[in-house]
């Protein structure tokens, strides 16, 4: 499945460009195995130029930026860079940033719209993609580098590179929309040709294999932090709660009324920013100093168990009908998200 979206992800790109298209991951895998090459006796993040470059190429064609860490981490081992966990960690968390942004800001808001609509509301549903996704998927990306950080115990990523890579995400996403769009144009027939189709969802085995892979990655991140003691493994437990009740999700009930109230989409994102931070600084005012903190982290993962137990019993129904007062609201809910990231407003 993964594979798959991955591959789908440059179509545009093949359709404009044809077999040359492929080039772009010649690029990346050079690139990528390129910057290995200086490593110094462990894993690092490559130069910002280089991170930037790499997310530049993985927004028009996420197979380019696949390329591009698959050579990171090939040269990485056969150098025999990779020693620690630290080690490890770095190269999952550039594993995020090469290769999943594309996949990340199409949750936020499509990249394509493969239907061609027409009418004031296709093109304000257009519109809402260029204004919201850039911008979302440009915080998320700088706030991902930032944390290689702590992945890796390396002070290695300075607030002015973050800031770089923020304005070169925003660049590229851009283009990638503009690209999507001429392509879907100009080359209707190719882009149809050329696009991968989704399976209609994962089997049960992979599902589970899913969530067997989720408790490896985190456990493999928390436990340096807080050991294997039962607090890591309790941490465990609550990521992966939600979704093996999700592998069953059919045996619960759906009740449209909550799908149709609960906050979704960038309401959901502007909500749960305000209440983690609220909850956080609550968790924290218990605790009398930093050591005493530390048991109760454990705390923080709840409001995500709680909105996904309220998913699985509000799976579908009730849809608002797109109007302009929703769009409007929904522009308000969209400078709200600016201010908080920006630093405008504090949470």
């Amino acid at each position: 499945m993964l594979a798959t979206r991955i591959l789908q992800d440059g179509h545009w790109l093949r359709a404009s460009a044809g077999v040359t298209a492929a080039l772009l991951w010649l690029a990346g895998f050079i690139l990528g195995g390129t910057a290995a090459l200086g490593l110094p006796g462990l894993v690092t993040a490559p130069a910002t130029a280089v991170v930037c470059i790499v997310v530049a190429i993985s927004l028009l064609d996420a197979m380019a930026g696949t390329t591009a860490w698959f050579g990171f981490a090939l040269v990485a081992l056969v150098t025999g860079n990779v020693n620690t966990l630290f080690d490890v960690r770095t190269l999952l968390g550039l594993g995020v940033i090469f290769v999943a942004l594309p996949s990340i800001g199409s949750k936020f808001r499509p990249f394509t719209r493969a239907a061609v609509r027409r009418g004031d509301s296709a093109f304000l549903d257009r519109l809402g993609d260029y204004v919201i996704m850039p911008v979302l998927l440009a915080y998320t990306a700088s706030t991902a580098y930032t944390a290689l950080n702590g992945l890796s115990g390396l002070e290695m990523v300075l607030d002015a590179d973050a800031s770089t890579l923020l304005v070169v995400v925003l660049v590229a996403a851009y283009l990638r929309l503009l690209g999507e769009d001429v392509a879907r144009v100009w080359y209707p027939l190719r882009s149809a040709e050329v696009r991968i189709p989704l399976p209609t969802g994962p089997g049960a085995t992979a599902r589970m294999g899913s969530v067997a892979i989720r408790a490896g990655l985190f456990l493999l991140v928390a436990a340096p932090f807080f050991g294997l003691g039962w607090r890591t493994w309790l941490m465990v437990g609550l990521v992966t709660f939600v979704p093996v009740l999700g592998l069953a999700e059919d045996r619960f009930p759906n009740l449209a009324v909550v799908h149709r109230f609960f906050p979704r989409g960038l309401l959901r994102f502007v909500v749960m920013m305000f209440a983690t931070a609220w909850f956080g600084r609550f968790v924290l005012s218990v605790a009398d100093n930093p050591v005493d903190a530390r048991p109760l982290a454990v705390f923080m993962l709840l409001p995500g168990v709680l909105v996904g137990m309220i998913d699985l019993v509000g799976r579908e129904g009730g849809e608002w009908q797109d109007s302009y007062p929703k769009r409007i609201a929904g522009l308000a809910v969209w400078l709200l998200a600016v201010a908080v990231l920006s630093g405008r407003i504090a949470v």
